[in-house]
C-alpha cells in the first residue's frame, strides 16, 4: 500500500483496518483471514504482488498458469470421483429399498399400483445426504449443473490426454512411499522406531574388502592352475 517506515495506512485501508475485530489474544485464526478477504479484497493486494513477482522470476508465468491448472484438474478429477462413487452409493440404497418395499407390498401390488409405493417412504425412508450448507433450491440446481459441465468437460480433457500407464505406476509408487512414511512416522511417535542397518567401522569394511579380494585371487589362481 506503499506505506513508508514511520507512516500509518490512509484512506481505505485505514477504514478496513478499524472495522477489523480480532481475538482478544490477539491471534487471527484462517476463519478471520477468509473473512477479511472476502469484505476487503485490496488489503491483499500487496501480498498478491509480490506472488505475482515471484511466478514471473522463477519458472515464468506460462509454466505456473499450467501448473495451476494441471492441480486444479487434478482436484476436480478427484471430486467427480468422489461424486461418482456416492451416486453408485445412493443407486444402491434405492436398489436394497425399493427391493424391501417389493417385498412388503407384494409382486403384483408394487407392479400394478406404483403410485402406492410412496405410501411406504416412512416405513423405509429413503438415504439421507449431508447438509447443504442452508442452500436453496435453486442454488443446489446451479451447483448441479457447474458440476455436470465440469464433469463433462473433464471427460473430454481424459479422452484428448488419457492416463498413461507411466503415470498410473507413478501415482501407485507416490501413495506407497507416502503410507511407508506414515508408517514410519506413527512408529517413532508410539516409540517403536524401525530397526535400522548398523553402521560399520570404515576399517571393518577395508577388512571385509581385503578378505573378498583374496578370495577372489584364490579362486583365479586355482583356475589358472
Amino acid at each position: 500500500h506503499h506505506v513508508e517506515q514511520g507512516e500509518t495506512l490512509k484512506g481505505n485501508p485505514k477504514k478496513a483496518h478499524k472495522s477489523l475485530k480480532f481475538a482478544p489474544d490477539g491471534k487471527v485464526e484462517f476463519d478471520d483471514v477468509k473473512e477479511i478477504a472476502s469484505r476487503f479484497p485490496s488489503l491483499w493486494f500487496p501480498a498478491f504482488r509480490i506472488q505475482n513477482n515471484m511466478m514471473i522470476a522463477y519458472m515464468g508465468e506460462k509454466w505456473w498458469t499450467k501448473k495451476k491448472q494441471i492441480l486444479q484438474d487434478i482436484k476436480n478429477l478427484k471430486a467427480k470421483r468422489k461424486r461418482e462413487k456416492e451416486m453408485e452409493e445412493d443407486a444402491k440404497f434405492e436398489r436394497l429399498r425399493q427391493r424391501k418395499i417389493r417385498k412388503k407390498m407384494g409382486m403384483l401390488k408394487y407392479y400394478l399400483c406404483p403410485w402406492n409405493r410412496k405410501a411406504y417412504d416412512k416405513m423405509f425412508p429413503r438415504r439421507v445426504k449431508e447438509d447443504n450448507h442452508g442452500l436453496s433450491a435453486e442454488e443446489l440446481a446451479e451447483l448441479r449443473r457447474k458440476a455436470r459441465e465440469e464433469a463433462k468437460r473433464l471427460e473430454e480433457m481424459m479422452i484428448k490426454n488419457p492416463e498413461t500407464q507411466e503415470w498410473r505406476n507413478y501415482l501407485k509408487s507416490k501413495e506407497r512411499k507416502m503410507k511407508v512414511k506414515i508408517a514410519k512416522e506413527k512408529a517413532i511417535e508410539e516409540g517403536n522406531e524401525p530397526n535400522r542397518r548398523p553402521t560399520t567401522l570404515a576399517s571393518d569394511r577395508m577388512q571385509r574388502l581385503e578378505r573378498r579380494r583374496d578370495r577372489h585371487n584364490a579362486v583365479k589362481i586355482r583356475k589358472e592352475l
